[in-house]
């Protein structure tokens, strides 16, 4: 291969998470993700999983992730409008209703071969709220600038600013090393973290059962609760904040 078709092999490679990447110097250091190429073989049965727990508009946001490797809220907000406009005849994407029902019936004097496949995902709100659930169950996280090393890197990188910040002249004896020790499982925690800052975020207005519970104490009155709006409950996700925020499918064992 020439350099070029390199270059191109490890974008992809990287798109779907399969490789660690670490740059040393400026020389860039890379590793084989077992993990997530496992994943990506088992894909099938991780669809399967997320069908039968979470519902098929589920399982569709998610082998949208896995197809795409990783992507924005906002291009995947704006894949799914443009999905649905194409299916339901150029109707827009509204934030809070789903898209009215359409006659397919009128094409081909109502043949049934006419009709058009329905969109799993119906409205923004709907989308917004599936999210919510992936991103809840771990099953979906942020990309942070760690996400793409590997753990034995994180842990050395960890080591590296502890002793930087908190021993520079060495660690010294067994009061040290447990100081040392319980320094560098805070930085481990703290990068773990860092991919779970939107799940921290849909935590603070309560879990989703939660969530779901005050709705439907509150009865059917507010609309949310029997109906198409109970999306509606789901705190919206700020896209403008999350545009250049990706996510990406967590590590799975099925």
């Amino acid at each position: 291969m020439g350099p070029r078709q390199l270059r191109h092999g490890l974008s992809v490679l990287l798109q779907y998470n399969l490789l660690y990447w670490l740059d040393d110097d400026g020389v860039a250091i890379y590793e084989a993700n077992a993990e997530c190429a496992y994943n990506l073989v088992r894909t099938g049965k991780i669809l399967e999983m997320i069908d039968g727990s979470f519902g098929a508009p589920a399982r569709d946001v998610m082998q949208s992730l896995l197809v795409s490797g990783q992507t924005r809220v906002s291009d995947l907000i704006a894949a799914y409008q443009e999905k649905i406009e194409h299916l339901n005849g150029g109707a827009n994407l509204d934030d809070g209703e789903d898209f009215p029902d359409i006659d397919m019936n009128s094409v081909n004097g109502g043949s049934e071969s006419a009709r058009k496949p329905e969109a799993l995902i119906k409205s923004k709100a709907q989308l917004n709220s599936v999210i919510c659930r992936l991103v809840e169950a771990e099953l979906v996280d942020v990309v942070h600038t760690k996400t793409f090393q590997s753990p034995q890197d994180i842990l050395k990188g960890v080591e590296n600013d502890v002793t930087d910040t908190y021993f520079p002249a060495g660690v010294k004896g067994g009061k040290g090393k447990i100081e040392f020790e319980t320094k560098v499982a805070e930085g481990l925690r703290k990068v773990r973290g860092e991919s779970k800052s939107l799940k921290r975020k849909l935590e603070q207005n309560g879990g989703a059962a939660k969530r779901r519970k005050i709705s439907a104490s509150m009865g059917p009155s507010n609309g949310t609760t029997n109906g198409t709006h109970e999306d509606e409950i789901d705190p919206a996700l700020d896209v403008s904040e999350l545009s250049h925020h990706l996510i990406v499918c967590a590590p799975l064992t099925v």
